[in-house]
């Protein structure tokens, strides 16, 4: 059974050094849970309301399907034990 894949939302500026790491976890993580990535760049009205809500003190800002992941460097084994909850309870 295929499951609904989780929508991460990554905020970050055009310039932000942590980004392309957190685009390479996310691509291999993505190779075992089912990833929708979505990049929402600061300016931008979604990023603002998304700062304004989560007051990250660094970017980029990872949310897990609306909901605070992290800020600054992605904790991968974090995302991984979100993802492996939220398909455990897809499955009951």
């Amino acid at each position: 059974m295929a499951h609904q894949a989780a929508v991460v939302t990554v905020v970050t500026g055009h310039v932000c050094p942590l980004y392309a790491d957190v685009l390479r976890i996310l691509d291999q993580v993505g190779e075992r849970h089912p990833l929708k990535v979505r990049e929402v760049l600061v300016g931008s009205p979604e990023a603002d309301a998304l700062i304004d809500e989560h007051a990250p003190a660094m970017l980029p800002l990872v949310l897990v399907d609306g909901t605070y992941l992290s800020e600054g460097p992605l904790p991968r084994a974090e995302l991984e034990a979100r993802l492996a909850a939220s398909e455990a309870a897809a499955l009951v």
